[in-house]
């Protein structure tokens, strides 16, 4: 493989029953069993998986994951200067400090949203702004982005959010880098 001028990297974590008492292992509420709940980092274009690390059952899925983060981030920027590095997560890494890590590595990041009713609200009124401008007709389908700016209470600034709206069903969004 050649390197390239961009890379996207996923962030998830998982739930790996045990039987029996191994050390480490302990009851997770999400998922209502005992075991671990190891961090992963993979390689989007080829899924290859580029770093785990084992962890006890019962911590929450963000915990540790700018520690986690930090190596590969700066490997990746001094292996191949200016490639565009992406990180994706789902929700469970909404956390200040992967947002930090990323402004400060210059990592374009979209980290799932957890629903609330601010955010809700707001990427609402957006997109029936949109409909009456593209006079949609009553009961038709659609699919709506949007963008605006939103700080949430644990923020120490804006960032921008991107808001898909299904008609007639629930909102997703995902933050981004600050708006400048």
């Amino acid at each position: 493989m050649r390197p390239s001028t961009q890379m996207v990297l996923d962030v998830d974590s998982a739930n790996f029953e045990t039987a029996g008492k191994q050390e480490g292992a302990a009851f997770n509420a999400h998922y209502q069993d005992n075991g671990f709940h190891p961090l992963f980092l993979f390689d989007s274009l080829t899924g290859y998986c580029l770093k785990a690390a084992l962890r006890p059952g019962n911590v929450y899925t963000s915990r540790g994951v700018a520690d986690f983060m930090r190596p590969v981030l700066e490997h990746y920027r001094s292996l191949i200067p200016g490639q565009d590095l992406v990180l994706r997560g789902d929700s469970g890494f909404t956390v200040p400090g992967l947002y930090k890590l990323c402004e400060e590595k210059d990592v374009f990041y979209a980290i799932r949203l957890k629903a609330n009713r601010k955010l809700d609200e707001k990427a609402q009124k957006q997109v029936e702004e949109r409909q009456k401008k593209q006079a949609m007709p009553v009961g038709a389908r659609a699919v709506f982005y949007t963008e605006f700016s939103y700080r949430a209470a644990s923020w120490d600034r804006a960032r921008r959010v991107v808001a898909k709206n299904w008609s007639g069903r629930k909102t997703n969004c995902f933050s981004n880098p600050p708006l400048s």
